[in-house]
């Protein structure tokens, strides 16, 4: 019984991340500029930039997905 709760929880995590990477990119499809939505639509470049930065957007997807399961894994789920 023990053998196959291991065998079950080592088949989880690879499914968990896959998941969690799917969703992530799933997300990163979605039409519009994040920064854009939040700043509103007639805001200044430096605005938008702002929201870029604080949102991680200025950085690669890699950073980004980091950033996101770090957030997921604290309850954020945006």
């Amino acid at each position: 019984m023990f053998v196959y709760f291991v065998r079950r929880l080592a088949s989880l995590v690879p499914t968990l991340v896959f998941v969690s990477m799917l969703i992530f990119g799933l997300q990163q499809l979605l039409p519009g500029d994040p920064a854009q939505m939040l700043a509103g639509e007639d805001q200044r470049p430096e605005v938008i930039e702002h929201y870029r930065q604080k949102l991680h957007l200025d950085k690669p997807i890699v950073v980004q997905y980091g950033y996101w399961i770090g957030g997921v894994l604290q309850g954020n789920l945006g």
